[in-house]
């Protein structure tokens, strides 16, 4: 849930603020393939469809900033940029996936067009 500061200045739109984040569930389909030196023979992990979030965090704050057009007949398009200020994994979790994800943060990037609707 976005809380967004918005700024139009003669159609070019420009906004920013902050991002809160529940995780209601997960569906993670992975592969990993590691190649061990000094052989090279390669392992590989797989994990499909694992729906446990017991090792996430459900709860998140983040932040978004984007950049946009906005025409007089109402027309839009917009850009904006998600991040989280925390990783996603428990910190006491450092086993999920071999400690691979320790570091791992929530980010995208959001392509929007839009038509504002008149209000008259």
């Amino acid at each position: 849930m976005p809380v967004l500061l918005k700024v139009n200045a003669g159609g070019l739109i420009l906004e920013a603020g902050p991002q809160y984040s529940y995780l209601l569930s997960a569906n993670d389909e992975t592969k990993v393939t590691r190649t061990r030196q000094p052989n090279g023979t390669p392992t590989v992990a797989e994990a499909e469809n694992k729906k446990d979030v017991s090792g996430f965090k459900r709860s998140e704050l983040g932040y978004v900033a984007g950049v946009g057009y906005q025409a007089d007949n109402g027309l839009s398009l917009n850009l904006r940029y998600t991040g989280a200020f925390s990783d996603f994994v428990k910190s006491d979790n450092g086993n999920y996936f071999n400690g691979d994800l320790a570091n791992a943060r929530h980010s995208a990037f959001q392509l929007s067009l839009g038509y504002l609707l008149p209000s008259k």
